[in-house]
């Protein structure tokens, strides 16, 4: 089966041209070429010419995910099936060098369906042969203290006595075999070394689909899909100048039949084992096995074994991302919160030459102390068997998200760690009581603009229960001037004495000062200040009890400049 005439027409300079207006603003799209004025004769090109085929599988499989009862066929409406390139936002994939400025993953390939007149979109997939990476070592690494020493039919566990090797060719380091499970001791000074472990590995082999340590990671898997040449794909491109020689390029075309709940580490089991974590971000080089496909991931690159890019946001070793991530991964020992991230700390100390306590890094401060709870906690009281500082994520037993803090400035005259003592800390900084809190709802102060502010800054979350957690933080005359989320789902501010401590904000501290000395208006922009709310106790100490956000300076005019202890 050949390619119809339309298909060989198929090239890159032919996805660049400019759509006819009226197609462009139906489909949203600016660049792209016509494959089939009728999307109803697809069914019979497709009997005929391989790339049609292709295609038609494509949107097949696409209509087949929108609807619960999958159609036995495709039925496309007389309309235009069009095909637009898809850009690699990276820059780095098909084809390189970059021809004609442009980075190409493939086309994307937009019909419309008979019955609801709706539009289907499929992705078709291109590369080019000989793509790969190139991998480079240097000094062999340090063994851990035990690994598994595979040679010829013989494994056994082996002492390493400080010696160097590579991992992959006679050594294999498996946590559960290599350290003593029952020995507190070794487990505490192992658990320490798996930072540098991980990242001096040669590869980390991941069982990321894999639900137990007694189950294989080698899953049967369908042959892999069909591929087709486009034959002088860049054909209309030769007389660019900035085009390499590309008469030697091949050109093929491909579809995806795997599924992403299959194919991405983060759907797997072991991306809800907070262990991973580390193991994940310090890695050099880590081959994740999962169902649909082998994913190779290196500082430089992750990728399916196709050579397709992959972007994943699990290997971001910005630390509130690494927090987020593994608040919400799951831990067999509730003791071990914050000794699973232990390894992670102290390689990235190195680094950073930053003081750290409970999961914070003291530079952070105070942008670190916002963070909030992704679900209600039921109950009087939060259980913590580590008996954690109330300020730090690692005190709460489910996963937390950071405040969106978009250019904020620290509103702190001082915070710090008390001499000696970690667990608390000492912060100066603006303290206003809390008196009365609401149901957050749509249409009270309906059009005041800082009702506007918090239901769009509540709907923008990154904690998806935020709208369903969230409360009304209201003035004196019961209107709303901030929100929050209490970490306890029973917690309120009708009893005891609730302070809004003013962490961030859109103005600096001394911008703040020099208005009130002054008299004068920085800006006329409605303000906002991140805050943390506490209560105090009998001994004058403060402990967290939910974060959450104020607009407008007005509600802070008579508020007092404290010194308070947060424990």
């Amino acid at each position: 089966m050949e390619l119809c005439e339309r298909c060989r027409c198929i090239s890159l300079g032919a996805l660049r041209r400019d759509l006819p207006t009226s197609l462009a603003a139906r489909l949203g799209a600016r660049q792209g070429m016509v494959l089939l004025d009728d999307g109803s004769a697809l069914a019979l090109s497709a009997s005929v010419c391989r790339l049609c085929a292709l295609i038609h599988e494509a949107l097949l499989r696409s209509s087949c995910h929108r609807v619960h009862d999958p159609p036995a066929r495709l039925s496309l409406a007389p309309n235009a099936v069009v095909l637009e390139p898809k850009s690699d936002s990276q820059g780095s994939t098909f084809p390189e060098p970059p021809t004609g400025g442009s980075h190409l993953t493939g086309f994307t390939v937009t019909a419309t369906e008979a019955t609801t007149g709706q539009l289907i979109q499929a992705k078709i997939r291109l590369y080019t042969q000989g793509q790969r990476s190139v991998i480079d070592d240097s000094e062999l690494p340090e063994l851990p203290s035990r690994v598994i020493h595979v040679s010829g039919s013989t494994v056994r566990l082996l002492p390493s006595g400080g010696r160097r090797g590579r991992i992959g060719l006679d050594y294999v380091w498996i946590d559960s075999l290599c350290i003593v499970q029952d020995d507190h001791q070794e487990w505490l000074k192992e658990s320490k070394r798996m930072g540098s472990i991980y990242e001096q590995a040669e590869t980390t082999i991941a069982a990321s689909h894999t639900p137990g340590c007694w189950e294989g990671f080698l899953f049967p898997r369908c042959p892999p899909p069909p591929s087709v040449e486009i034959p002088n794909f860049f054909s209309q491109c030769a007389t660019d100048a900035k085009v390499c020689d590309t008469s030697e390029i091949q050109v093929f075309a491909t579809i995806r039949r795997e599924t992403a709940a299959n194919t991405f580490p983060e759907f797997g089991a072991l991306n809800s084992r907070a262990w991973a974590t580390q193991e994940w971000l310090l890695s050099r080089r880590i081959v994740f096995f999962t169902k649909g496909a082998l994913i190779w991931s290196c500082k430089a690159i992750t990728q399916r074994e196709t050579g397709e890019r992959c972007y994943s946001v699990s290997r971001n070793t910005r630390w509130k991302n690494v927090v987020e991530q593994y608040s919400d991964r799951q831990l067999t020992f509730a003791t071990d919160r914050l000794i699973a991230l232990e390894g992670l700390r102290m390689e990235l100390g190195k680094k950073i030459a930053c003081e750290y306590a409970f999961g914070v890094w003291k530079e952070s401060l105070p942008n670190q102390l916002l963070w909030q709870v992704t679900k209600r906690i039921e109950g009087t009281a939060i259980l913590d068997p580590l008996k954690l500082p109330t300020w730090t994520w690692a005190h709460v037993p489910c996963g937390v998200r950071y405040l969106t803090i978009d250019r904020a400035k620290n509103q702190c005259d001082a915070i710090a760690f008390e001499d000696g003592d970690m667990r608390r800390l000492s912060m100066q900084t603006w303290a206003k009581r809390v008196s009365m809190v609401s149901t957050v709802t749509d249409s009270q102060g309906e059009g005041n603009p800082v009702t506007a502010a918090i239901l769009t800054d509540i709907a923008s979350s990154h904690a998806k229960l935020t709208s369903s957690m969230a409360q009304y933080i209201l003035d004196t005359d019961g209107a709303p001037i901030g929100w929050t989320v209490f970490d306890l789902a029973s917690e309120d501010a009708a009893s005891g004495v609730v302070l809004a401590l003013a962490l961030m904000g859109t103005i600096s501290r001394r911008d703040e000062q020099a208005e009130r000395r002054l008299g004068t208006t920085v800006s006329k922009k409605l303000r906002h200040y991140w805050v943390l709310l506490v209560r105090q106790r009998s001994d004058g100490s403060c402990y967290r009890i939910g974060v959450g956000k104020t607009y407008g300076s007005k509600w802070w005019e008579d508020a007092d400049i404290k010194t308070l202890e947060l424990v």
